[in-house]
């Protein structure tokens, strides 16, 4: 009965201050200047996250060319600049990433 408990209390938790925002924005006029600015929030999330995946390797800042996420990202950022397709992006980081972590290791 605890674990129902636990997880109805953090649902509530998680979900009022989420709700609270959107429930009163409708008594408020927004600025079109603002509305577009909530727009870059989640490419900043997700830059942040992404970061620190590729300069943090076991909680040491790697920022040389034997971090191998820094190589398969600065090659994602190249490819999705010249391609501007998620897909081809994502294909060749992955292809990269396991030939750099699996194959090339077995080689050398």
């Amino acid at each position: 009965m605890n674990e129902w408990l636990l997880i109805v209390g953090m649902m509530i938790v998680t979900f009022i201050p989420r709700y609270l925002p959107l429930a009163f924005v409708n008594h408020f006029n927004l600025s079109p200047f603002f509305i577009h600015s909530l727009s870059y929030i989640p490419v900043a999330v997700l830059s942040a996250i992404v970061a620190q995946n590729i300069f943090f390797i076991e909680n040491t800042l790697i920022v040389s060319l034997d971090n191998n996420r820094l190589i398969v990202g600065l090659l994602a950022v190249f490819i999705a600049f010249i391609t501007k397709s998620l897909w081809w992006t994502v294909i060749v980081g992955l292809i990269v990433f396991v030939f750099l972590e699996r194959v090339l290791p077995t080689i050398i």
